[in-house]
């Protein structure tokens, strides 16, 4: 039995949206979820079992080598071509050559995580500019949507006055 959603099997990448999907495999960027290397990428380098991967981050400055569970991990578009079991120093030369950072930095995850860092980091200063900032525009649309709002309702009663002719 497979189940059916507008004439397409429902698992296809079509139907969900995604041009590719991205699957578990040797080579895969990810980025941790959790754990003293959380937010940091990695690749990786073997698949132990169902469960299990073993990663490498330290040609992307991120986690060491070791093992991790798929449920810590997100999955990026991003592959390298690699095989399983490869040392960190080559690994460090292949994520080089492909510019993976580069490219990572790019994605709009990669942009998200900048932003809340540089948002958690922030001095009380900081913050202060940006919650003056956002009064000060708030202030400046709402006087400027009032003022278009009082153009078109005179127009709109210029309009419809009845002539006494």
């Amino acid at each position: 039995y497979q189940r059916r959603v507008h004439g397409k099997q429902w698992y296809q990448p079509e139907y969900m949206g995604f041009k590719t999907r991205n699957f578990v495999e040797i080579g895969r960027v990810i980025l941790l979820k959790f754990g003293q290397f959380a937010d940091t990428t990695a690749v990786i380098i073997d698949v132990m079992d169902q469960n299990w991967v073993l990663i490498d981050g330290t040609g992307l400055g991120g986690a060491p080598r070791g093992v991790k569970n798929i449920k810590d991990i997100t999955l990026t578009s991003l592959t390298v071509k690699i095989q399983h079991g490869i040392r960190s120093s080559k690994l460090a030369k292949v994520v080089e050559e492909a510019k993976v950072k580069e490219k990572f930095a790019a994605t709009s995850v990669s942009k998200k995580l900048t932003a809340r860092k540089l948002k958690k980091e922030s001095t009380d200063l900081e913050r202060w500019r940006v919650q003056y900032n956002r009064r000060q525009r708030s202030w400046l649309i709402k006087a400027k949507y009032g003022k278009l709002k009082k153009r078109v309702l005179k127009a709109a009663r210029a309009k419809h006055v009845k002539n006494p002719t």
